[in-house]
């Protein structure tokens, strides 16, 4: 399992690898059982954990070993503890530097289209910035319908968003202006800036910021691309004395997962989820969708 020990340093709830799965307790969620029929190493995207690439290479590998030895050589056995972070978040070890200042295309602040780089998509007076990979295009072998109305239901399916980053991120937008205070947050897609801009009209977001990642490869780069297609990371870089570094990552999403299970990268952060978690049934076996049949009344796209 591939641990982020820059995560690590920065967390405060305790690591899963101590922890009961089910435990109602913890930070982690419990697995999402996976749509039936669907063999055991296939995730909730139709991607194959068998075969792609891992997220120890390259640029990120590189960035995830730039700490100091002491952290580096943390014990890997059940019960050991990492070093303490009680002087706070800002005292731990710096991570990897970003190699480049990626450029891409999406909305300035000023309301203008055009190129905007990785340093301007922190907003004045933040030094954290989130951004989640949305899967658009989707994984090639997805085949949840798409959206029957609109500019995105003219393009080929294989070229439609995903239907869970799409569910994510229509959670998100109403959080941005919350977190807005604190934080810069970002999404990236290798779709055209167009599509990107129409898809979010059409599906009522308000406050993400929506950016193409079409002419760099900031995707490649952080583990949002793995030879065969897109996947759903999400990073987390720190600014500090004018040089970015990548603090954190899902390193869960490259993570093994149980026969029947779905990987628990970004879990945490959806209500969707975490409300299903406080029902007698749990979460049950459910594939989030562009658009559903049963509930008319509530039309999203």
């Amino acid at each position: 399992m591939h641990l982020d020990r820059c995560s690590l340093g920065a967390s405060r709830t305790r690591s899963v690898e101590g922890t009961r799965r089910n435990s109602r307790q913890i930070s982690t969620p419990r697995h999402i059982p996976l749509k039936s029929g669907r063999t055991p190493v296939e995730n909730r995207h139709g991607r194959s954990t068998r075969g792609t690439r891992g997220l120890s290479d390259g640029i990120y590998l590189s960035e995830r070993n730039a700490r100091v030895p002491e952290r580096a050589q943390w014990p890997a056995r059940r019960g050991d503890r990492a070093p303490p972070v009680d002087g706070g978040r800002g005292c731990r070890p710096a991570c990897g530097a970003v190699p480049r200042d990626y450029v891409f295309q999406g909305r300035r602040d000023d309301g203008s289209v055009g190129d905007v780089r990785l340093s301007e998509l922190f907003r004045p007076g933040h030094d954290a910035l989130a951004i989640y990979n949305m899967m658009f295009p989707r994984w090639p072998t997805d085949d949840r319908v798409g959206t029957s109305h609109g500019e995105t239901a003219r393009l080929p399916l294989s070229e439609t968003p995903c239907p869970s980053c799409t569910a994510l991120l229509d959670q998100l937008d109403g959080a941005v202006p919350h977190l807005d205070p604190r934080m810069s947050f970002a999404v990236v897609a290798k779709a055209p800036l167009d599509q990107l801009l129409t898809f979010a009209k059409e599906r009522g977001w308000r406050h993400l910021r929506l950016f193409s990642a079409a002419l760099n490869t900031f995707q490649k780069d952080y583990h949002g691309e793995v030879e065969g297609g897109p996947q759903p990371m999400l990073n987390v870089f720190h600014r500090r004395a004018g040089a970015i570094r990548h603090f954190w990552s899902s390193e869960m999403l490259g993570a093994p997962v149980d026969p029947g299970q779905d990987p628990r990268h970004v879990g945490t952060l959806e209500p969707l989820w975490n409300l299903l978690d406080l029902t007698p049934a749990g979460r049950g076996v459910l594939e989030e969708q562009l658009q559903y049949d049963c509930c008319r009344t509530h039309r999203l796209a």
